[in-house]
C-alpha cells in the first residue's frame, strides 16, 4: 500500500467506527433527514476503502489463489475482517520478488 492507501485506509475504519458512535450516542442523528446523508457519505467512504483493501490484497504476490478468495469473502460479510487484514497485511511492505 502506498502512504496514500494507507492514510485512507484508516481515515475510512476512523470514519466508520466514528460514525457508528455519533448515531449511536446523539439521538437528533437518528432522524431520517439527517441519517440518510450521513449513511449515504458512510456508504461512499467505504466502498473506496474496500476497494483500496482489495486492490492491495489482489495485487500482493506470494499469497494463493484461495486465501485470497477466502480474504475477499471474509471482508465483504464482516466490515471488522478489514481492520484485521489491515494490521496483518495491509500495512505491511509487499514482498520484493529477486529476478
Amino acid at each position: 500500500m502506498s502512504i496514500t492507501e494507507k492514510l485512507y485506509s484508516i481515515f475510512g475504519v476512523i470514519f466508520g467506527i466514528g460514525l457508528v458512535l455519533l448515531i449511536y450516542l446523539v439521538p437528533a442523528t437518528r432522524e431520517l433527514a439527517v441519517l440518510l446523508p450521513l449513511s449515504f457519505i458512510g456508504l461512499l467512504v467505504n466502498i473506496g476503502l474496500i476497494f483500496v483493501v482489495l486492490k492491495d490484497l489482489f495485487t500482493r504476490e506470494g499469497v494463493d489463489k484461495n486465501r485470497k478468495i477466502i480474504w475477499t469473502m471474509a471482508m465483504l460479510i464482516c466490515w471488522p475482517t478489514i481492520v484485521v487484514y489491515l494490521f496483518a497485511h495491509g500495512f505491511e511492505a509487499h514482498p520484493q520478488n529477486p529476478k
